[in-house]
């Protein structure tokens, strides 16, 4: 009999409403699970998750709707046989109750909201740039209005003017609509900016977790020390100059 050593054990935080998590490991491959868990994508085989003090099970119908994962590469996720007003409203016919004129509003509003044209709901994602197929993959989370969105990415692999907009863009959602956002990073100048907490995993379980300034600056245990030495110096990012 072959025991499997579990891929995550003993992670345990608490976010408040409108906060950002960002979680740093030690490249061992249990982040993607955690992020996959969280999102409602991977079935947990213990533990517990609570949104307002209530259990999100995976079968429950609401929990699409409060949590919400956001694709790093999105290009890779629209179809390209449908165009983005059916992208967007597939998970409304499928998670609310809305009538077709009450969807299209929904949808024109989350367009607005990220700044891109009513018309692209005509486009196919092949005949969009890669900013607004981002900004569309956004809208696709938030389309369902979610409490809570989740992404394995914070941004990294998007272009550095790319990224500056959603980060911008992100941070207005927590601000102005109070979404809690966690994001998997390798980039401490990006979690510096983005995070008002950070998890720091080793081993699929918990080295360290706290306010971002006080982890990043006074750092407790050598395992957090040794995995920032490594993100600073194989992942730190340079800004493009002029």
């Amino acid at each position: 009999l072959i025991r499997r050593k579990p891929v995550l054990s003993n992670i345990s935080f608490e976010l408040f409403r409108g906060e950002c998590l960002v979680i740093m490991d030690d490249g061992r491959s249990s982040l993607p699970a955690l992020i996959d868990i969280l999102a409602g994508l991977r079935r947990q085989s213990s533990g517990l998750i609570l949104c307002s003090g209530k259990v999100l099970t995976q079968d429950n119908p609401r929990r699409s709707s409060i949590i919400r994962p956001i694709f790093a590469r999105s290009e890779r996720t629209l179809d390209n046989g449908l165009d983005i007003g059916t992208t967007l409203d597939i998970p409304l016919r499928f998670s609310t109750e809305l009538r077709p004129e009450e969807r299209l509003a929904r949808i024109r509003r989350t367009l607005e909201l990220l700044r891109l044209p009513p018309d692209i709901i005509y486009e196919y994602p092949s005949n969009i740039s890669p900013a607004e197929s981002m900004r569309v993959s956004l809208a696709r989370a938030l389309v369902l209005m979610p409490r809570i969105l989740v992404s394995n990415s914070a941004f990294m692999d998007l272009a550095p003017t790319i990224r500056a907009e959603m980060m911008n863009i992100t941070m207005m959602l927590r601000k102005d609509y109070h979404i809690t956002q966690i994001f998997a990073a390798r980039n401490i100048d990006i979690a510096r900016k983005i995070s008002d907490r950070i998890l720091i995993m080793a081993n699929g379980t918990t080295e360290e977790f706290g306010e971002t300034g006080r982890v990043l600056g006074n750092p407790q245990s050598a395992g957090t020390k040794k995995i920032l030495e490594n993100f600073s110096t194989r992942y730190r990012y340079s800004p493009v100059r002029d």
